[in-house]
C-alpha cells in the first residue's frame, strides 16, 4: 500500500517492497510494486543448495530465484576437465560468464578449454542446473 502512495503522491517511478511470504509476490506485482525482496525465499534457496553442493556453489539469486549465479569447480575426473566449450552440449538456459584460473579472470569463448581447478561462473536456472550436474 505504501508503495502505491509513494508512486501517486510523490511521483516515484520505481518501488520495492520487502515481503515475508513468497506466495504474496504476485499480489504485490498486481498492486504495482516494481520489485520485491523475500528473505524467506532467499534463505530457502540457500538451504536447498547447501544440501546439494557437490562441485556447485550458489553465489547469488536473481529475480526471486528464477535466475541463479553458480560457481562450478572443475576436478580432475570431471567430464568438463580438458573440454572446449564449443564441444559441450550445454542447456540453452546456461551462460558461462567467466572462468577464474590461477587468480586470473578469463572471459570464455568457444575455443576456451576448462582445466582442473578452474572455477566456472554460470548464470542459469534451477532446471538447467540439474542438467549441468548430470553432465559434469
Amino acid at each position: 500500500m505504501i508503495c502505491e502512495i509513494a508512486k501517486v503522491s510523490f511521483n516515484i517511478n520505481k518501488t520495492i517492497a520487502r515481503i515475508n511470504n513468497p506466495k504474496n509476490i504476485s499480489m504485490f506485482k498486481a498492486l504495482g510494486v516494481d520489485k520485491t525482496v523475500c528473505s524467506t525465499e532467499v534463505i530457502a534457496n540457500l538451504i536447498e543448495y547447501e544440501f546439494d553442493k557437490d562441485n556447485f556453489k550458489l553465489i547469488h539469486t536473481f529475480e526471486r530465484g528464477s535466475m541463479i549465479l553458480v560457481e562450478i569447480i572443475i576436478h580432475a575426473g570431471d567430464r568438463w576437465s580438458n573440454q572446449f566449450i564449443q564441444n559441450m552440449d550445454l542447456p540453452a538456459e546456461c551462460v558461462i560468464t567467466s572462468i577464474l584460473r590461477d587468480e586470473q579472470v578469463i572471459y570464455p569463448r568457444g575455443d576456451t578449454q576448462f582445466l582442473e581447478n578452474d572455477k566456472v561462473l554460470v548464470i542459469t536456472n534451477k532446471a538447467a542446473l540439474a542438467k549441468l550436474k548430470k553432465y559434469l
